[in-house]
């Protein structure tokens, strides 16, 4: 049996000191972590074809292999990274150049194909394929299948992932609803698994934690959308007291809002823009709370709510700092005992909280180190590829290919 994973991963280190426009650090993590456990089961049989991404003096990236973590070899495709649409329509052609090669080689074998996510642009090469080759089709849904902030012409072309999930034969989620309500077929439901590297770090940092009695420091870590409730979060800035401090880290639509507010809030507010992974990590386990308000009171924002999981709760939670977020239904039952949502993004309730709790309760620590020991133990690529690995092969026996 061959397994074929197409993705679009980058090697850990290299997305970690790289900022990359063609992927998100956490997409990245998920797709990796994934990999280790592809390879370790599949060895020589598992086949990874993803856009190449040598040479960044310039935007034409040519057909290469990749190496991960210097040792897991990928087939590199050509692309062209100079904006989003020539990206997109260079590597359908090259996925379904490569991938047609492959089937080829191997038509006379069992083959399950895997792909980061049901877009069209990894979708549309193997429902193109299905035609002619006999393999089980599973997407693997790190985020949601649709993308309703995508307008005019992108919000066509995203619009094709719905109609790609009635080619699947099963699919791996972070969120039931992604399978449930675009596919009648199989699904394995997962968590996000965390880098052992992140853990490992988190164990210093926990140890080393700082503490200051006198601001009560609130962090937010990500990308500056709307999605990511920054609306919301730049009121709640506005209207804190004094005593409190926020750190926010990232880059993103509400970018030159913050740079604003920065100016007229310079002790209330620090922004910082891109940083490492790691001074990411730092700061979430230096601070007092770590904040996400997800957006649900526009249209877009309600999809999301209902489809789409960030990996940042994981990353949170493995900070052990007590978290501050809004109710949405997303988020795993597994991890609601161990945070307290707010019902909604009411700003007035949540100064309100902070006016009553300057720094987290011994309960809110206790309720915080609960859900790290558990992520960790349960939120790792041993854990969670387990499950995915006991999935596949279950597809593959049903039916013939």
């Amino acid at each position: 049996m061959k397994c074929i994973f197409l993705s679009n991963v980058l090697d850990p280190e290299f997305a970690n000191k790289n900022n990359i426009n063609t992927i998100s650090f956490a997409d990245n993590t998920a797709q990796y972590q994934l990999i280790l456990g592809l390879q370790k089961k599949y060895k020589d049989d598992l086949i990874i074809i993803t856009p190449s991404y040598n040479d960044f003096t310039n935007y034409n990236h040519r057909a290469e292999d990749v190496i991960l973590n210097n040792s897991i070899k990928c087939i590199g495709i050509k692309n062209n990274s100079k904006n989003k649409i020539i990206y997109y329509l260079t590597i359908i052609y090259n996925y379904y150049k490569e991938l047609k090669k492959q089937l080829n080689i191997y038509q006379n074998e069992k083959i399950v194909i895997i792909t980061n996510g049901s877009h069209i642009f990894r979708s549309l090469p193997v429902v193109l394929l299905q035609r002619k080759f006999k393999f089980k089709f599973v997407p693997f849904l790190i985020s949601s299948v649709e993308l309703p902030e995508y307008k005019g012409i992108n919000h066509i072309i995203a619009s094709y992932s719905k109609h790609a999930m009635k080619k699947i034969d099963g699919s791996i989620t972070y969120v039931e609803n992604n399978s449930t309500h675009y596919s009648n077929m199989p699904y394995v439901t997962v968590l996000f698994s965390l880098n052992e590297n992140d853990i490992m770090l988190s164990n210093e940092l926990i140890k080393n934690k700082k503490e200051d009695s006198k601001k009560t420091k609130i962090f937010f870590g990500g990308a500056l959308t709307e999605i990511n409730g920054i609306h919301h979060l730049i009121r709640l800035i506005e209207k804190s007291p004094d005593f409190c401090e926020y750190t926010i880290c990232g880059d993103g639509d509400y970018k030159d809002k913050l740079i604003e507010l920065q100016k007229k809030n310079p002790n209330k507010l620090k922004f910082l823009g891109p940083v490492s992974h790691s001074y990411v990590l730092e700061l979430e386990h230096n601070s007092d709370y770590v904040i996400m308000l997800r957006d649900t009171d526009s249209k877009m924002g309600q999809y999301h709510s209902n489809y789409s999981l960030p990996s940042k709760i994981f990353e949170y939670m493995l900070s052990g700092t007590p978290i501050i977020l809004n109710k949405y239904n997303a988020i795993p039952k597994e991890l609601s005992k161990f945070i307290d949502p707010f019902e909604n993004c009411n700003i007035d309730n949540i100064i309100e909280f902070l006016i009553k709790n300057k720094k987290p309760s011994k309960k809110m620590k206790k309720k915080a180190l609960e859900g790290r020991n558990y992520i960790i133990k349960n939120a790792t690529a041993e854990v969670q590829n387990k499950k995915i690995i006991n999935f596949i092969e279950k597809i593959m026996k049903t039916n013939k290919i």
